[in-house]
């Protein structure tokens, strides 16, 4: 039997593939405006396991490619975006955020940053916070007018819900 350290990087990787499959990093909880404030690691925490599932982990460009948005976290994306290299990103965007709101600073960046980076994308996922305020609204819609998104396949807009 061998020490799961050991596994080869060919067998890793298809591990991440399949554990990516069934357990996407997503969001936990929501603070009182609405927006995301905790979540969930999915396969991210197999690249805890040691350091070989560690390197295999973060060399898999893919898997990073569509998360790079899902902690609603400019600095996080930055960092997941470096660990995607070239591949195309699904971004997630939230909206609809009331813009006075306590988390708006955080949410506001992340907006920015996923808007920043639409060209990158094969996939947009937008959605709108479920504690709305007309008056002080971020809009989600607007980022998508007059942009060329070339690589664009698939755009879903729905509400925002906990899974």
């Amino acid at each position: 039997m061998r020490n799961a350290s050991t596994l080869p990087a060919d067998i890793l990787y298809e591990l991440f593939t399949a554990a990516a499959l069934e357990d996407e990093p997503a969001v936990k909880r929501l603070d009182g405006d609405g927006l995301p404030c905790a979540f969930e690691l999915g396969w991210i925490t197999l690249t805890h396991v040691c350091h070989n599932w560690r390197m295999v982990g973060i060399g898999h460009a893919s898997l990073w490619s569509s998360i790079v948005t899902v902690f609603h976290d400019a600095a996080i994306a930055d960092q997941l975006l470096s660990r995607a290299r070239n591949c195309e990103l699904v971004i997630d965007i939230i909206g609809g955020w009331n813009t006075r709101a306590n988390s708006c600073r955080r949410a506001s960046t992340a907006f920015t940053w996923a808007a920043d980076h639409l060209h990158l994308a094969h996939t947009i996922r937008c959605s709108l916070a479920h504690h709305i305020d007309g008056e002080y609204v971020q809009p989600v819609l607007p980022i998508l007018s007059g942009r060329h998104l070339a690589s664009l396949r698939h755009l879903t807009v729905k509400p925002f819900r906990l899974s």
